[in-house]
């Protein structure tokens, strides 16, 4: 009976496990979609889109920068020009 309750524990685990996985490719493709229709580029790697407003940044729950570097995902020793760039960065796990 005790083996019977631990496998039961074990798979609503891995299950629900799952099911977040699944929900955040669904909340990261749904980012990427809302970034591309506001004209904004989304950048996967870094959970990033460049030039949206910061009211639709806000209403994806990403975080706004008015003047992100355009170098910032360049080797510390690269020429880099000042550049700002419309920046919305979105937490790794959403």
């Amino acid at each position: 009976m005790k083996k019977l309750l631990l496998i039961f524990v074990f798979l609503f685990l891995f299950a629900a496990c799952s099911n977040s996985q699944s929900d955040d490719a669904s909340d990261s493709a749904a980012i990427e979609q809302a970034c591309v229709e506001e004209g904004g580029t989304f950048l996967a790697e870094f959970n990033e889109c460049e030039n949206i407003s910061e009211a639709v940044c806000t209403d994806l729950g990403g975080l706004y920068d008015e003047c992100g570097s355009s170098c910032r995902h360049e080797p510390a020793d690269a020429i880099c020009t000042m550049q700002c760039v419309e920046l919305c960065a979105f937490d790794s796990d959403q």
